[in-house]
């Protein structure tokens, strides 16, 4: 009997070793793993999730998160100019100014969403199962 428990050592060593997006056994278990990860913002105009990110991510990107988070590096970065210079960005889609302290506060919106992304991309690898 030493093969079948010699069997299921190494199988559980295997899956030990895999990420964790080969060990999700489906939506629940990556809506645990995102779980883990900081909340994202609530912003009015994102109207996204976890496994939004995720999808999108695969979808758009093949599964691969640096161009996805350069685009939000840089909107910080546009972001942070304008509030250093004193300016205002405008959201198109709502209809809102952002200056001063609500700028400031969106700014802190957009580090805590790549917060967010980096830890997924850490767990999942752009990999939604």
């Amino acid at each position: 009997m030493l093969a079948p428990r010699l069997a299921a050592a190494i199988s559980a060593a295997l899956i030990s070793l895999m990420p964790l997006t080969a060990q999700a056994a489906g939506p629940a278990s990556a809506d645990a793993i995102a779980k883990s990860c900081p909340r994202l913002p609530e912003v009015a105009w994102w109207d996204t999730t976890p496994q939004k990110i995720i999808e999108y991510v695969d979808q758009t990107f093949q599964g691969d998160w640096d161009p996805y988070i350069a685009k939000w590096e840089s909107y910080r970065i546009r972001m942070t100019q304008i509030s250093q210079s004193n300016g205002a960005a405008v959201v198109k889609s709502r209809g809102l100014r952002l200056e001063g302290d609500s700028l400031v506060d969106h700014i802190r919106d957009i580090d805590q969403r790549l917060k967010v992304t980096r830890c997924l991309k850490d767990h999942f690898g752009g990999k939604y199962v």
